[in-house]
């Protein structure tokens, strides 16, 4: 299958007014690690969350100094903020080199704001995969910022980045009143609460994940240690051992043992030394579900596995007209089949109840698309685009998180590229057949079956008509010509 034009080209929109491969690198700033900003009147805090390729590898740098005021924490591709960074800091350079002045916070962010959106201008280049908070402090006090690839940045009082975004930004909408008069511990003990709710449920914070960067006057109460960088309220960084006394206050805080959360030691039994037994359940999903912006279905399919008596049911089209037997209340394919639906411990026995049941997962996720959202006691996941919502629910408590990422974006791309990145309402409910067939590839009674989404794709596409292209050039048009010319005379020797 081919990319759409607009997919490989930041020079032209869609016919959408879309730039396609700068949704691309907002969606690579969303898989990168979390990153948390806050500011009060004194100081500004930047808080991030490393992370590991691997048991024989250190942690990833987050946190970036520019300047004595000035730094940035990052999240999506590491090499485009290493070339972004470097170039804040010859800016910073030259500020101080022929104008004998740190340069303004302002007009370090909009330097590299304008040299972002050069990117998404120009034929040949690609926008960067990279997004930056950025704090800093001038004459007029500390300042938090936020870098974006389309080239835009904002000022804000609090802001997170990264993998889990939604969930810390929905503790910081609650609790951002505070900040302003907030002392540095207090201002710290928030970024970390917000920090830690973009973890996995199974992950907590510690030392070797942590990083802290602060920029404002030095704080006895905090910091121990009386570093040059601390008695200026430059820009400095905690990592490693720095940061243990901070988890220890705010685990403190919370009423939580300061060591952190602790593996439960087990007595043992007869089977000392057994693998303890786990979910080896090839059903692993519940539901596929596609709504559109108001949370009306477009396309629903439920699971159940086979051995528990029950079976999928296919969600028929909404449109605001009802086909193929699409009713009110009971009715639809889900009326006629009369049985329950969803996977293992779903209960939606009717439609009724199917319909309450989406209008919640519609609620969780439309704060944020993209994310991961455990509604209890289901796990939600969720792909937005223009007027769509993919999403896929399977059991909060044994799902693979990790695993029903990759089927949900191999079946949104999938369907992308069967409809030429076209992904709107319109051409979903147009090419419904195919929409259906790409989701009965990639999961199967609630089996997952497929995550490349080009053999998804390629096993569904209707096949090509076997045409041979005529090239039309000067060569074929004599060729034609003479051989008219022959006709003609044959034609006109029969008179």
């Amino acid at each position: 299958m081919q990319c759409s034009y607009y997919e490989t080209y930041t020079h032209d929109q869609s016919p959408q007014g879309k730039l396609h491969q700068v949704e691309y690198a907002l969606e690579a700033v969303k898989q990168g690690s979390a990153a948390i900003g806050l500011r009060s009147k004194t100081h500004a805090v930047l808080l991030t969350l490393k992370r590991s390729t691997g048991e024989l590898a250190t942690y990833q740098k987050k946190l970036i100094r520019i300047d004595d005021h000035v730094g940035v924490a990052i999240a999506g591709l590491t090499s485009d903020a290493r070339v972004l960074s470097n170039f804040m800091r010859q800016q910073a350079m030259y500020s101080r080199m022929l104008y004998a002045r740190p340069m303004p916070v302002f007009r370090m962010v909009q330097g590299i704001a304008d040299r972002a959106q050069a990117n998404t201008q120009y034929y040949g280049k690609r926008p960067y995969g990279v997004g930056f908070l950025i704090i800093g402090e001038d004459e007029t006090g500390p300042h938090l910022f936020e870098f974006s690839p389309t080239g835009t940045s904002f000022e804000y009082y609090a802001h997170s980045i990264g993998a889990r975004s939604q969930s810390a930004k929905t503790y910081l909408e609650q609790n951002f009143a505070s900040f302003e008069d907030s002392t540095l511990a207090e201002l710290i003990n928030h970024g970390l609460s917000a920090l830690a709710d973009t973890l996995q449920q199974d992950k907590h914070l510690t030392i070797a994940n942590t990083s802290i960067a602060i920029i404002g006057p030095h704080s006895p109460e905090v910091e121990n240690s009386t570093s040059a960088a601390a008695r200026k309220g430059a820009f400095r960084v905690w990592e490693n051992e720095d940061v243990d006394v901070l988890l220890r206050a705010w685990r403190r805080s919370r009423g939580e043992p300061e060591d952190g959360p602790q593996e439960e030691e087990t007595p043992a039994a007869e089977g000392e030394g057994e693998v303890p037994p786990t979910n080896l359940s090839l059903y692993t999903i519940t539901a596929l579900l596609i709504l559109d912006t108001e949370g009306q279905r477009v396309l629903t399919k439920y699971y159940s596995p086979p051995h528990l008596g029950n079976h999928a049911i296919h969600g028929v089209p909404h449109s605001g007209v009802h086909t193929q037997g699409q009713g009110q209340g009971q009715g639809g394919i889900a009326g006629e089949l009369g049985v329950g639906s969803g996977g293992p411990g779903m209960g939606l026995s009717s439609l009724k109840e199917q319909k309450t049941f989406e209008k919640s997962v519609f609620e969780k996720v439309r704060r944020g698309g993209g994310e991961i959202h455990p509604l209890p006691p289901h796990l939600v996941l969720t792909r937005t685009t223009t007027d769509l919502h993919f999403i896929l629910v399977g059991p909060l408590g044994t799902s693979n998180e990790l695993m029903l990422q990759l089927t949900l974006t191999a079946f949104h791309d999938a369907v992308s590229l069967l409809l030429r990145g076209q992904i709107e309402k319109r051409n979903v409910l147009e090419g419904l057949d195919l929409v259906l067939l790409a989701a009965d590839e990639t999961i199967d009674d609630g089996i997952i079956l497929e995550t490349d989404a080009a053999a998804i794709a390629a096993r569904v596409s209707r096949p090509k008509a076997d045409t041979t292209d005529i090239v039309i050039n000067e060569q074929t048009i004599m060729n034609a010509y003479s051989n008219l010319k022959e006709r003609v005379q044959q034609r006109i020797g029969q008179l």
